[in-house]
């Protein structure tokens, strides 16, 4: 189906208005807000509870940004993985933590101001292009303005992110820069971005089945290069040598999976979606357990993950392909922070344009609604799910994730709309 894509005429519609499912995205949104900061208002629970829950918003100076300043004085050095911080990320990471703390000197407050403005900076500038895309598509401007602001106001991914100066901000932009490139028919450039940004954070590389299931194996050799050169690169620069870069850096991002995986600590419920938060949850009372169900877990991830996209994605929409990778991003890691969440926003926008597309040409999306009520689940705070001694929000976005793999599975979200036509590598 195609659709015209001139601002400011509908069929069958008000002039520009908004799609019922993205009203219903924001005020589901809103509403799961509003509830928690009343929670966090007028607190109902033990008072650790209520204590941690608080903590959850309050700018921590040992948090993801400033807990690593004290390395950086000994970087090039073996004592950099251990002094202070214990190092876990991939090498690349080094490079934009050692951006940020070029500004040292000037104290913490520069490098806080150099993070935000690095990572507020890029996200203003995707909302501007949201929004104008969204006129395009025949939301007046007004309407796609306001919507786009209030769901960037409502989002507690970039909330959570920014309180804990994560990077990940950077690299979901990155790799929702690569979508658009992929649904343009730009495979090159997909291939590289998504090659680098793999460099940074392990779970990128499972954008790399876009060119597997699509035969683009020259794009896909191209993106694994680069994600290999990034990395070699990065260690080179790290030191003081290159095998014990390695060495060090692997045995840091081993701890990160094995360690947190195999602990189960309450005060990450509320903020670890992880679908093994689930075998956490139920294997509270035997917490030595998580070792042994660790590695069948990952097994049956990996088997289940591969099963249902492969099996799936050559009769799939791009948009159900892009939405299932994404899902599998933040969902099957042993350990995945709300954080992570962000890059859930690369199908959500999709999602988005296609609705408004739809709805101004009279038609609805088959599913696009159950799927928008799904990423407001996702994108706002459940902090106030506490049951006994646990806040429950981390679980129930698990779920939340495993019923969007549902819905991608049955509904196609036809994308002809979006860009080009897709064909295979060799076919005219």
């Amino acid at each position: 189906m195609k659709f015209s894509r001139s601002p400011g005429t509908a069929v069958g519609h008000p002039q520009g208005s908004l799609p019922r499912e993205l009203v219903i995205f924001l005020f589901a949104a809103f509403l799961l807000w509003t509830i928690s900061l009343i929670n966090l208002s007028y607190p109902v629970g033990p008072i650790h509870l209520n204590e941690r829950l608080i903590g959850l918003l309050r700018w921590n100076p040992q948090g993801d940004l400033l807990c690593c300043r004290t390395n950086f004085s000994v970087l090039h050095t073996t004592q950099f993985f251990s002094k202070g911080f214990s190092w876990n990320y991939p090498a690349p990471c080094v490079l934009v933590y050692r951006f940020f703390y070029l500004f040292q000197s000037w104290g913490s407050g520069a490098v806080v101001a150099a993070y935000f403005t690095a990572v507020v900076l890029p996200i203003v500038l995707s909302v501007s292009l949201l929004q104008a895309a969204l006129y395009r598509r025949g939301l007046t401007r007004a309407r796609a303005i306001f919507f786009v602001c209030t769901a960037a106001l409502l989002s507690w991914p970039i909330c959570y992110s920014l309180d804990r100066g994560n990077i990940e901000a950077l690299l979901w932009l990155g790799l929702a820069l690569a979508s658009v490139f992929y649904f343009r028919g730009q495979w090159m450039a997909a291939a590289l971005l998504i090659g680098f940004m793999a460099a940074f954070k392990i779970y990128p590389v499972l954008f790399f089945a876009l060119f597997i299931c699509t035969r683009r194996y020259r794009e896909l050799a191209v993106g694994l290069a680069v994600t290999s050169l990034t990395t070699i690169s990065a260690l080179f620069y790290l030191g003081p040598t290159f095998a014990g870069a390695a060495w060090y850096t692997l045995r840091g991002i081993h701890f990160l999976i094995k360690g947190f995986a195999t602990h189960y600590d309450p005060n990450a419920l509320p903020v670890d979606h992880s679908a093994f938060v689930l075998v956490k949850l139920l294997s509270a009372n035997h917490p030595q357990s998580l070792a042994v169900y660790l590695p069948r877990y990952e097994l049956l991830a990996g088997i289940m993950a591969l099963t249902i996209f492969f099996a799936h994605s050559r009769k799939m929409p791009r948009l159900n392909r892009i939405l299932l990778l994404s899902v599998f991003m933040v969902l099957l890691p042993s350990t995945s922070f709300d954080y992570t969440l962000q890059n859930l926003y690369i199908p959500w926008a999709w999602l988005c344009l296609l609705i408004v597309s739809a709805h101004r040409g009279g038609k609805k999306i088959p599913g696009a609604m159950l799927a928008m009520l799904c990423f407001a689940v996702l994108l706002a705070p459940e902090m106030f799910l506490v049951f006994g001694q646990r806040i429950l929000a981390g679980p129930l976005k698990a779920l939340t994730l495993i019923a969007l793999i549902v819905i991608s599975m049955v509904f196609p979200f036809a994308d002809e709309d979006l860009s080009p036509v897709e064909t295979p590598a060799g076919t005219t």
